[in-house]
Order: C-alpha cells, then sequence, then structure tokens
C-alpha cells in the first residue's frame, strides 16, 4: 500500500490520494500520467536544490517555478481542508470568508447545510463549452476577431471554444451545491479567446457553471445544480487587498458591484440567471486557507487561525 509522500514540503500527499481527487477525463487515456505535471516539477525542483548545494553555486537560492505554480498550491491547500480532520467544518470557515455566514442562494441558511455531511473534491474538472456562447460567437464571429484570416478558420472550425478546465471543484452529492474554484498565484486572468478576443477567463468561468453537464463522467459533477455553484477567486492576499493590481480584481468588483458588467460579457445569458450568478461570486485567499487550517501551505509562514 502506497504510503509515502510526493513531497513534505510542497504536496504533503501520496501520489494516490491525488490521483483520486483529478477530475476523471472522458479519453484522457491513462489516468496516472495526468501526476507527469507533478512529478516533473518535483524533479525540477530536486534537481535545482542539488544544484544549489555545490559549493560554487552557493549563494541566494532564485525563486523556482514550483513555488508559483498554481496546480500545487490549489492541490495542496485543498487537499490540506478535504483530507483534514473536520473537512466540512474547514470548508464553512473558508466559504464563511468569501460570501458570509448564509450561502448568495435560496435554500440554505447555513453553510454547513449548504455543503452536506460529505462534500467531495475534484481537481482540474473539464466542463464543456455552453452551446449557447458557442452559437452567440458563430453569429458575431466577425466582431470578435481582429483579421480576415482569423475570422475564415473561425467560420471553418466546429468548435470554437473548448472545455473550461476549472482549477478545483467541491460539490456537495446530496444538494448539488458546488464551489468552483479559480485559482492564481502570480498570473491575472487570460483576456481572451482563440476566436474572442473580448472573452476573458474570468467570465468564462462563469458561464460554464449556469449549464449542467450531464454527460461528465463523475456523478457528483452531473448533478451539480447551476442555481447553486458559486465561484470562487482563490489569490493571495495581497491582491484582493490591492485588487485594482490585477485584472481579475477590476472584474471581480465591476461583476459584483455592476452585475449588468458581467451580463454585457455573457449577452447570450438571460439577465436575471447572469444577475444571480454575480452575486455567487466570492473572493477567498491563500492566507484564509492557512488561517482555517494552519499548515496547509507548509512553504508559507502566516501567523493567525481560524
Amino acid at each position: 500500500m502506497e504510503t509515502s509522500v510526493m513531497h513534505p514540503t510542497y504536496l504533503p500527499f501520496s501520489e494516490a490520494q491525488v490521483l483520486a481527487r483529478l477530475a476523471t477525463v472522458t479519453g484522457g487515456g491513462d489516468p496516472a500520467a495526468r501526476l507527469d505535471h507533478y512529478r516533473q516539477q518535483l524533479a525540477a525542483f530536486e534537481e535545482a536544490e542539488a544544484l544549489r548545494r555545490v559549493p560554487r553555486q552557493r549563494g541566494p537560492r532564485p525563486e523556482l517555478p514550483i513555488e508559483r505554480d498554481e496546480r500545487f498550491w490549489t492541490t495542496t491547500a485543498l487537499l490540506g481542508l478535504l483530507e483534514g480532520p473536520d473537512p466540512v467544518a474547514d470548508l464553512v470557515a473558508l466559504l464563511t470568508r468569501a460570501y458570509g455566514p448564509v450561502p448568495p442562494f435560496a435554500g440554505f441558511a447555513s453553510w454547513s447545510d449548504a455543503l452536506g455531511t460529505a462534500p467531495e473534491l475534484y481537481l482540474e474538472a473539464h466542463l464543456p463549452s455552453p452551446a449557447s456562447y458557442q452559437q452567440h460567437l458563430r453569429v458575431e464571429l466577425r466582431r470578435h476577431v481582429l483579421s480576415w484570416a482569423q475570422y475564415q478558420r473561425g467560420r471553418e472550425t466546429t468548435r470554437l471554444e473548448g472545455t473550461t478546465t476549472a482549477d478545483a471543484v467541491v460539490v456537495s452529492p446530496s444538494t448539488g451545491v458546488a464551489v468552483v474554484v479559480a485559482a492564481k498565484v502570480l498570473s491575472d486572468v487570460a483576456a481572451h479567446g482563440a476566436f474572442d478576443v473580448v472573452r476573458n477567463q474570468l467570465a468564462r468561468v462563469v458561464d460554464v457553471t449556469l449549464d449542467r453537464h450531464p454527460n461528465l463522467a463523475e456523478p457528483a459533477l452531473r448533478d451539480r445544480r447551476p442555481d447553486r455553484t458559486c465561484v470562487l477567486l482563490l489569490t493571495p492576499e495581497v491582491f484582493r487587498d490591492d485588487p485594482t493590481s490585477r485584472l481579475y480584481g477590476h472584474l471581480h468588483t465591476a461583476y459584483t458591484t455592476r452585475p449588468e458588467t458581467l451580463a454585457k460579457h455573457l449577452p447570450h445569458r438571460p439577465g436575471p440567471v447572469v444577475r444571480a450568478a454575480a452575486s455567487r461570486l466570492g473572493w477567498a485567499t491563500w492566507e484564509d486557507v492557512e488561517r482555517v487550517r494552519p499548515g496547509c501551505l507548509p512553504w508559507r509562514a502566516v501567523p493567525g487561525a481560524r
């Protein structure tokens, strides 16, 4: 039985634990191959550390890619909560920090009620692009590209947008409540799509949560309720403190205080649906995760607890 962790600091969980949380991808080949990114980054880290121990290489250690890799931050932080001693209480504490004590949708008086007794975590969940967006973009394609060549390629392309990979989805099988996590460390949100120069990544994530996905492999993801699905930005606290330093900060402020901005970015969606989605957009930080469950991000040192 596998018991060793992948790395004591950057990924203190076994390969089996990580693999069990990776969302199934239809036709995705060998599931174990999805661990290759983690393995390769850890191997590069160990190689760099070994080189630094050579006397002539001594000096200030440069920042390594693993230290800003969003997959490692997301996996280590959320497994720290979901594999911890009280996952529901920890999730309740984190979501309360982002949304307040009452969920931003009808039917539940508390996050504890909304999450049920056994919420599930899916990492790297692939969510299909909405058919309504594809149809809208095909009609409006000329306005959403900048060159004739790009327009021609779009006309010849069957699907104008591929699946969106959610960094993580926490979903309650018993209630259909879900939290789709958009995680950031140093990167910002993408500001365009392959055939849409104004399709930003945050609007895209919100958009894909507004449809049901009955063809996904995971039963809990198939049964997720769009009207009970939140989108949660998870970023360093310094960017939440100064939201103007990132595009997603501007977008979060605009979408949550002026839902008509989100409606403008999702013109294929009915207004009431978009306004409700804007109310379910939240923001938590890695520091919040550490406060909820100290030690979840072992390479950080953040004082304070829940």
